[in-house]
């Protein structure tokens, strides 16, 4: 397939790039982030990379179509990874794009997990980079950076006094191979010398999460500073440093599997976007089952990125496919807008008639099948490639 030509930034609304991340890019401490082994070990990989990527791409200021690269995880491949970016036309939102893990990643060592990762991400950008002519040069330099530094990330907050100013603290958070961030708080006196250093809690998945954590940062009295945030809360002694927090502390699931050094390690393979475009999602999904929503999101991905809906899509003679939900209805339906060169298809269902759990995620399956079914009697097709299984109970 021809690579596509750049394509000059004059032509969409410029923005800085830079958050590079994989969805879901956080999940419930003690349980897998996906139901493969591989796609979990990735994901949590993923965020101290990310994290330490977008804080280099921060640093040299990368314009781009959009801020953000969005990536989802596809069916587990063969000994390579496979990135894909998808083309989405002129349209607002992040750019997207999908990684197929290679088998048994999960049995690389944190580092080189890391490592391959760093190169994942690092090919997506590029690959986006070239179509749309963004600055390759400080896309490698912020990745070679990042290597550099062994793939770490650490936020470290400013100091805030207390009222009395004998002392000073921050919050410093380093995020590991589990997917989380590691918090300590240090303490200062303003004269003398020593920081008491606090033992580290397990809180937050991102740059973000440590900031709403550290604006929460306050003194009671000189003697006790208190932070708050993310549903949790600590108290620290200034003198000794002890720390108690406020609520139960989490625990992150340890990966188990036995690493092999004898593995033969995967290749980076780049697959060109196929020449259609393709976006997904919809809202508002605050009141809607997240089972439900999560379930809709897979099977929209693997509409869009599965080589036969590829195919298929493209045999209906358009250039953009938008896969959208709306909760905002007053009774279910599918809408389905055909025009020339794209079509839009909609399942819309009121939020509070969407089905909690597991039959969440059943109704997901049933309304894809439903809208599918409407797509066939715009277009005039009479088959489509099969839907994917339902995904495993977490």
């Amino acid at each position: 397939m021809p690579q596509s030509s750049p394509q000059s930034l004059l032509a969409y609304n410029v923005a800085t790039l830079s958050k590079v991340w994989v969805w879901p890019g956080t999940g419930k401490p003690h349980k897998p982030w996906d139901d493969e082994p591989e796609n979990d070990a990735f994901l949590k990989t993923s965020r101290r990379v990310s994290e330490a990527f977008r804080r280099e791409l921060d640093r040299r200021g990368v314009q781009a179509r959009d801020k953000e690269i969005e990536i989802v995880l596809g069916a587990v491949g063969d000994d390579q990874i496979a990135v894909q970016a998808i083309e989405r036309g002129v349209e607002d939102g992040p750019e997207t794009a999908e990684i197929s893990v290679s088998r048994n990643f999960h049995r690389l060592d944190p580092y080189t997990r890391a490592f391959f990762v760093a190169d994942a991400l690092q090919a997506i950008t590029r690959r986006l980079g070239e179509v749309h002519g963004w600055d390759l040069a400080r896309i490698d330099e912020a990745m070679d950076a990042v290597r550099l530094n062994d793939y770490a990330y650490v936020f470290e907050s400013d100091w805030l006094p207390n009222a009395e100013g004998s002392h000073s603290a921050r919050l410093v958070a380093r995020l590991l191979d589990d997917g989380w961030g590691r918090v300590r708080f240090e303490i200062s006196p303003t004269t003398g010398s020593g920081i008491v250093t606090t033992a580290e809690v397990v809180a937050g998945n991102e740059r973000s999460d440590f900031r709403r954590m550290a604006k929460s940062l306050s003194w009671s009295g000189s003697s006790t500073l208190v932070a708050k945030g993310l549903g949790r809360g600590f108290a620290v002694a200034t003198d000794t440093g002890d720390i108690r927090s406020l609520v139960a502390p989490r625990v992150p699931l340890v990966n188990s599997a036995t690493v092999d050094n004898a593995m033969p390690l995967p290749r980076i393979r780049v697959d060109d976007p196929p020449p259609i475009s393709f976006s997904m999602g919809g809202g508002p999904v605050n009141k809607v089952p997240k089972k439900y929503v999560g379930e809709l999101d897979e099977i929209f991905a693997h509409l869009c990125f599965a080589p036969e809906w590829v195919e298929w899509w493209l045999g209906l003679g358009v250039a953009d496919v938008e896969l959208e939900y709306d909760f905002e209805g007053k009774k279910q339906k599918s809408r389905v807008r055909l025009t020339a060169d794209r079509i839009t298809c909609t399942i819309v269902r009121p939020a509070k008639s969407v089905a909690h759990g597991l039959l969440g995620k059943a109704m997901a399956h049933a309304d894809v099948a439903v809208l599918l079914d409407a797509v066939q009697a715009a277009t005039g097709r009479t088959s489509h490639p099969p839907l994917p299984m339902e995904s495993e109970p977490q």
